[in-house]
This record gives C-alpha cells, structure tokens and sequence, in this order.
C-alpha cells in the first residue's frame, strides 16, 4: 500500500531515513514524485533520485479536481 504523503508548512523540514523511497507530491498541480534517499557517510553526502509517478499524478489530480491545460 502506498505510504500516506504529509504536507509540509512552509520551512518544516522533510526528515527521510537512509535507503527509503517516499511518495512526494510538489506545487499546488500535485506533479507526483518517488524520490529515493542514499546517504554516503564517509562523504557526508546525501543522494535523491526523482523518479515521476504518472498514475498517482493522475489519480491525486483526479481527487483534487486539477485539470493541466497545454498552452498552444
């Protein structure tokens, strides 16, 4: 089951674990991401890798009522 997407307030910090994979809904057209978090510590690096989630984009449109229109 897809994990419950919590909204931020503005400055909230976002608090993932290492190695995780959490669903992220950005901006008000609810463009839907799985963004995948990698923390090297030896570099004290983060890594996230955004992949677009098509479907959950669609069906959090679709409860929301967001219609995208393409500008010709």
């Amino acid at each position: 089951m897809m994990k419950l997407i919590e909204s931020l307030l503005n400055g909230e910090p976002w608090i993932l674990e290492d190695t995780c994979v959490t669903p992220h809904v950005c901006c008000d057209c609810n463009l839907t991401h799985m963004v995948a978090v990698y923390v090297d510590h030896k570099k004290k690096k983060v890594k996230l890798k955004f992949y677009r989630d098509d479907y959950q984009t669609k069906r959090f449109r679709k409860e929301n009522k967001i219609v995208i229109y393409i500008k010709k």
